[in-house]
Order: structure tokens, then sequence, then C-alpha cells
């Protein structure tokens, strides 16, 4: 059954999302990884984008991170040099590669910028414009350069970025805040430039612009767990759509952490519909499976599940739960004052 979203939203302009697609994978959990859902109702996930060899990160701390460049250790030395024959342009290009690779982003962006305004031939330097105006905190033009860079036939590595920011000189990524407490590692290609305007959207306030290009992605793959579980989170924050979460969280199974994440997603969104005795059988049928699953994942379904028996009345079972999530983390959000609370009660 297809998913019924009442969105097709297009890029700033009605422009729409020009995307040789490419997998996604994400995981929850794992090593340095955590989900949880804050008080906010965000999520904490993350993205990776196969074929970059780059391994995933948590932000953490509900902080938000600023998309950059990760340079190498050798930094702005690893770019091959301009010869003697190069164009004004590409002489900028490289000038303004070395100043990102120096985090002189003032620099880079000057650079960058005068190449984007007269090149339309590649991209790649529409991409490191928009990255260097973000991280000088020019949000609007930053936002401008991606969606040309998303927008544009022209896919990347292109020209300029094949001959000075060759991957056997300059293993160069993105770190994307994706959502609130989600940091993904990708690489500097079409895809990582459509999840960082993402990131750049919601960082504006721009909430619908981001499901847009979300949900553009999820329509190509629609059975891509990791797509459907960040379209969820997000629906989860517009509004929010709890009906557009529940249309994504339906006719999936308990089978691995993203689609338990989702599950779960849709169990709080039921709860919030007013739909108590649904949420209920629905977190207890994603605590019914917790073999190869991440252990944290698991710790706030059972403190969810626990705070839902306790708005119901039900003390005991509230208890029980409350206890279970104690004694594997004593200080897990206020469970210490839930068990006393509820050990108090008949």
């Amino acid at each position: 059954m297809g998913i019924r979203f009442r969105r097709s939203i297009g890029l700033g302009g009605g422009v729409r999302l020009n995307l040789g697609r490419r997998g996604v994978s994400a995981s929850v959990g794992g090593p340095g990884v955590r989900y949880s859902v804050h008080s906010s109702g965000r999520t904490t996930r993350t993205f990776g984008i196969p074929g970059t060899g780059l391994s995933n990160v948590s932000t953490g701390g509900g902080r938000r991170r600023t998309a950059q460049a990760e340079p190498t250790p050798m930094g702005p030395q690893s770019v091959p040099k301009p010869g003697w024959l190069a164009s004004d342009t590409e002489r900028r290009f490289h000038a303004g590669v070395v100043a990102y690779l120096a985090q002189d982003w003032q620099a880079a962006y000057a650079a960058l910028a005068q190449v984007a305004s007269s090149d339309d031939r590649n991209t790649s330097d529409d991409l490191l414009a928009a990255l260097a105006a973000h991280n000088v905190g020019d949000s609007p033009a930053a936002i401008s350069y991606m969606e040309r860079v998303v927008a544009s036939d022209v896919a990347l590595p292109d020209k300029l970025m094949s001959k000075y920011l060759p991957p056997d000189r300059v293993d160069m990524a993105l770190r994307v805040s994706v959502t609130d407490q989600v940091l993904a590692v990708v690489g500097l290609d079409s895809l990582g430039a459509t999840l960082m305007l993402g990131e750049m959207y919601q960082r504006a306030g721009r909430l619908e612009e981001a499901i847009g290009l979300i949900q553009q992605l999820y329509d190509q793959d629609p059975d891509d767990a990791a797509l459907r579980l960040s379209l969820a989170d997000l629906l989860y924050a517009d509004g929010p759509d709890y009906d557009g979460v529940l249309e994504l969280a339906s006719g999936i199974t308990n089978d691995d952490d993203l689609t338990l994440a989702t599950l779960h997603l849709g169990a709080k969104a039921l709860e919030a519909k007013g739909l108590a005795t649904a949420a209920l059988d629905q977190l207890t049928a994603c605590l019914r499976k917790t073999a190869n699953r991440d252990d944290d994942l698991l710790t706030t379904i059972r403190y969810d599940r626990a705070a839902l028996y306790e708005r119901l009345g039900k003390a005991r079972q509230a208890r029980a739960d409350y206890e279970r999530v104690y004694a594997r983390d004593p200080g897990f959000r206020d469970v210490a004052d839930k068990v006393a609370a509820t050990s108090a009660r008949p």
C-alpha cells in the first residue's frame, strides 16, 4: 500500500529534487550511538552512505552541530595545485578549497562564491560555497547554493572536484546533523548534499521543506527502513502529524532496530491521539523481541510503557517496568523517583 502523504514539496522556487538514487542505510544503537525520544519528541539515530567507507557518529547531548568538512591530517597541502594553463575559475576554486580545508571560512566563502557566480558547468563550487556560507552564518545563501546542487543535472564529483579534490589525495567527508540528535558522516555527492540541505532547512525552521526532501527520497525507495524512520521522525515533530507517522508505522514488523524505532514512534502517535489501549498493545509488542536489539532503545520503550501504565492507573504494572528500567540504569530520566512513587501505591 502506498503512503498517502499530503505533501509534494519542491525546493525553493518550485525546483524539484534531481537525484540519482543511491541507497541509504541507518542504524540505531551500536558503539557510541544512542536512541531516545526526548521531551521534544525528537529521536536519535544515524545515517550512513554506503560506499563512502566512513563511520556513523552520534552527536549526543542534544547539541546542533554545524555541517563542515573533515579534513585529512595533511590538510590543505593535499590539494593538487593548478597548472600554468589553469583558468581563473580553477585558480579561485583551488584557493577556496585550500581555505576551506584550513577552516578559514570567510576566505573560502569569498573565493567559492566568486566561482559559483560565474560557473554553471560544475556544482562542487556551489556545494562548498554553501558549506562555507553555513559556517559563517549566512543561512539564506547557504540554502540557495545547496538548492542549486540538489536540483542540478550535474552529478558529483564534477570536473572541478575530480581535479582538485581527488579521493586518492583528499579524503574529504561531511558531518551532517540531520535532526536535533543525529550526526551523519556522508560523502561529497548528491545524496550527501540532499541530507545537508535537509539539515539547513531544519535549522532555518523550514520543517515542511525538510520533510519534502526526505519524502522524495523515500518515494524513490519506500522499502528503505532508514528513510522510513527519518520521515516518521520528521512528521512526529511537524504539527505533529500523527496520522502520517501511523501510516509509516503501519504494516511493518519488528525486524531490527530501525523498524523497532519506527513502531515505537507509532505507539507514541497512538497515545497522542488518545488511543491509549492501542498504544499500550504496540509498546508491548515492541518488547516481545529483544534479541539483537539496542539496549537503550528497549529501555526507552519500557519506560514509555511504564509511564502509560501509570497514566492508566495500573500502578503494579507501571512499577514492574520502572523497576526493570532502574535495574539497568538508575540514572535514566526520573526513573528513581518513579520507582519510589509507584512503590508507595497499592
